[in-house]
């Protein structure tokens, strides 16, 4: 009775793990009355599965003159972000008044050109764990924000491909006002679970010492392979290239379970303590 539950428990554990990736674009860019639009491309050799959840990081400078440098104008009611998948499913994320990238049903934002301290360098996220609207905020801002449309709409897509991300400026009331594009990092979770057929890898492939303090070694490979390292909320704490008999430095990832997972063989189970 006592190994039937130590089986079970361990199944449920492995069904928990999902595989988070992300992207990041730093290709700054001046917008007015213009659109920014940058490619991020995920590869079968990173993820796999189909999306269970997506998060948008993006940093902005709000200016009034044509490079990236502060100015007067802190917010403004002519951003628009929309996100669109390789599927192409389009998700506009943050509504403009000015008609750029208008979406269904179009709305006018709060967002104001005038009687804000400037906006610098700052990061918004957008999320749908979160309780407030990005529609509803009076400037744009550091925070945690909820999309004008859910990101829900991508659940179950491939991930696989190109994701166009389109930030705009409308510049829809003739003020002088930039916004400086600096950087976006775009988030994927994906049901990538480890199946009970990995377990039949500690027979051919070895980790040793497992659990573990400092590093394993890894032992049984045919040759050198591409691998993923897991924590068990699913986010890729690291990866690399190890051939048979090296060893994979773990002393400073904190105590608990974790997944290794190899690109052509499967995943094995590793306590760190």
């Amino acid at each position: 009775m006592k190994q039937i539950y130590i089986l079970t428990l361990l199944l449920f554990t492995i069904n928990l793990v999902n595989a988070q990736v992300s992207k990041t674009d730093t290709n700054s860019e001046t917008l007015d009355a213009s659109i920014a639009t940058r490619i991020l491309n995920y590869s079968s050799a990173e993820i796999s599965g189909n999306i269970t959840k997506i998060e948008l990081d993006l940093t902005l400078t709000i200016t009034d003159n044509s490079g990236c440098a502060p100015g007067a104008f802190g917010v403004h009611n002519d951003i628009a972000v929309s996100l669109t998948s390789p599927n192409g499913t389009e998700v506009h994320i943050v509504q403009d008044f000015a008609g750029i990238l208008i979406g269904s049903p179009p709305v006018e934002i709060t967002y104001q050109d005038l009687g804000y301290p400037s906006i610098v360098n700052e990061t918004a996220t957008y999320s749908d764990d979160a309780t407030l609207l990005a529609d509803d905020q009076t400037f744009f801002g550091a925070g945690t924000w909820k999309p004008h449309n859910s990101f829900s709409a991508f659940n179950g897509e491939n991930p696989i491909g190109n994701w166009t991300l389109r930030v705009a400026d409308g510049r829809s009331h003739g003020f002088p006002d930039f916004t400086c594009y600096l950087n976006a990092t775009l988030r994927i979770t994906t049901d990538t679970n480890l199946s009970i057929n990995d377990l039949d890898l500690s027979d051919r492939i070895k980790i040793y010492p497992n659990p573990s303090s400092d590093f394993i070694q890894i032992s049984g490979l045919n040759k050198s392979e591409k691998y993923n390292l897991y924590d068990i909320q699913g986010k890729k704490i690291s990866n690399g290239i190890i051939p048979d008999n090296k060893k994979i430095e773990i002393r400073n990832l904190k105590n608990g379970l974790y997944f290794l997972q190899f690109e052509n063989r499967g995943t094995i189970k590793l306590i760190k303590e």
